[in-house]
């Protein structure tokens, strides 16, 4: 199974050490369906809630998309000069 790792620094993991942000590892099924629920939270009644921001997603081969920019254009005043 080949996972995408997508946290802000290195990491190891069994098999693959110096896992750098993006960097997609081939790992085994078992172990790449744990990487996929880290950060996962199970309460009481056993309902897992994925974390927002998960530090591994299965590799889709395709290049991963860039963040959504959320700021308001038409609210900038960068570039106006004062007056």
């Amino acid at each position: 199974m080949k996972v995408r790792y997508q946290g802000t620094s290195a990491v190891d993991i069994a098999g693959h050490f110096d896992v750098q942000p993006g960097a997609v590892v081939d790992v085994p099924t078992e172990q790449g369906n744990a990487l996929l629920l880290a950060g996962t939270s199970i309460d009481a009644e056993g309902h897992q809630t994925p974390p927002e921001a998960p530090l591994w997603v299965a590799d889709t081969g395709k290049a991963p998309k860039a963040p959504k920019n959320t700021e308001d254009p038409t609210s900038a005043e960068a570039g106006k000069d004062a007056q």
